[in-house]
Parts: structure tokens; sequence; C-alpha cells
């Protein structure tokens, strides 16, 4: 909850016209953004029952969040 409280504070400081705001709160966007690539599939990984786990649940939950990451920054 905390990173997303810094994400979107990372997003409110990308929209103000000064270019070292922008540059500010895209770093700290960069940083909620890097905690929760960590953090959602590792949260995944300990919720799932362990004869699940098999399936892929975590790695394709990383792989999700990196796709949709990049697609994300692409059309930003």
């Amino acid at each position: 909850m905390m990173a997303n409280c810094l994400g979107i504070v990372g997003s409110l400081l990308s929209i103000v016209p000064n270019f070292p705001t922008i540059c500010v709160g895209r770093f700290i966007f960069g940083i909620a953004s890097g905690i929760n690539v960590v953090a959602c599939p590792k949260i995944i990984e300990e919720t799932i029952p362990s004869h699940l786990m098999d399936y892929g649940f975590g790695t394709s939950t990383a792989l999700g969040i990196n796709f949709n990451t990049m697609i994300t920054l692409g059309m930003g």
C-alpha cells in the first residue's frame, strides 16, 4: 500500500509543467514500480497453495507485470 501511495505521489508530480519536478516525479514513480515488480510475485508465491505452484503462478505474474510495464512506458 505504501508503494502504491508513493506511485500516486510520483504520478502527481509528473504532471506539473516544470522539468525538474517531472524528473523527480518519474524517479519516485520508478522506485514505486520497482517495489511493486519485486513484491507482487513474491506475495503471490506465498499465498498460492504449494501444489499449484508448478503451474507457473509466480513466473507468469512476473512476466505479465514486466510486459505491461513495458507497454505502459512505451505508450508514455
